[in-house]
């Protein structure tokens, strides 16, 4: 799963947050866009897998996003 921004995600994101509560989801998990643009985090390959985004809110990121 990534997100606009991890440590937003897994404090204010209420699935993300209730996912980790009840052990659905290790916050480890949780990566931010911005590793996954830069490579500094890699996604798995395998077709099978399910990749989750989650915006949280940061209306700026989504009008920049939007202009381009």
């Amino acid at each position: 799963m990534f997100a606009d921004d991890a440590a937003t995600a897994v404090r204010q994101c209420g699935p993300v947050a209730s996912a980790i509560a009840g052990g659905v989801l290790d916050e480890v998990g949780v990566v931010s866009i911005g590793d996954v643009i830069t490579q500094r985090w890699r996604a798995s390959e395998d077709p099978g897998d399910v990749r989750l985004y989650v915006s949280v809110g940061l209306g700026i990121q989504d009008a920049a996003v939007m202009d381009v």
